[in-house]
């Protein structure tokens, strides 16, 4: 039986490098404590960092900088505030901006083989249903018509996961043989043609 896996960290940076490095001047990155988007500087690249090598975190990152305009593109972190521990008025304001982002995490999780489930950004808070609703919600809607750069990233984590399948079935075809080669084993056996 084929067993098939989702797209590890390294995968999607391969990924978003070879579709934007060159063209957007920019790179994806793990190994972060904490995200942090860091504009284009003179002689360096702008980068994405992602938390440690989580390919969540990595998928969250680039659907922020996929839904940032060229303006945001200039600012630290996209020019948001980060509070992490929040009122709740302040995870109100925090939810209100993390709806599409996360809808486009799922999205590209979806692609990618990877889990997806909606965040709170708080460790001691679960997301309340009317934010996760929410969420749900954007997904739909942006699967109707992605953003250009998410649609390229979306099919090729999308082609990426499916190389990666076929060769892992290769492999599998490899050691066990063709998916009917059992069967004609067992035939040979019983000594029927």
């Amino acid at each position: 039986m084929l067993v098939t896996s989702g797209l590890t960290a390294d995968d999607i940076v391969a990924c978003f490098d070879q579709l934007f490095s060159q063209r957007f001047n920019v790179r994806l990155r793990g190994g972060g404590e904490e995200p942090l988007f860091r504009p284009a500087r003179e002689g360096e690249m702008a980068e994405i960092q992602f938390r440690a090598d989580y390919p969540a975190s990595a998928l969250h990152e680039v659907a922020h900088w996929c839904l940032a305009g060229r303006k945001r593109h200039r600012y630290e972190d996209f020019g948001y505030w980060y509070i992490p521990h929040r009122t709740a008025e302040e995870q109100n304001r925090f939810e209100a901006v993390e709806i599409k982002p996360q809808a486009l995490e799922w999205i590209f999780a979806d692609a990618a083989g990877v889990p997806f489930r909606v965040s709170s950004d708080d460790v001691c808070q679960l997301p309340n249903a009317r934010f996760s609703a929410r969420v749900a919600e954007a997904k739909v809607l942006l699967e109707q018509q992605l953003p250009n750069r998410a649609q390229q990233f979306f099919n090729e984590l999308k082609a990426q996961r499916q190389q990666k399948a076929m060769g892992l079935k290769a492999c599998e075809q490899l050691r066990f043989g063709p998916p009917n080669a059992m069967s004609l084993n067992k035939q040979d056996k019983e000594g029927r043609p």
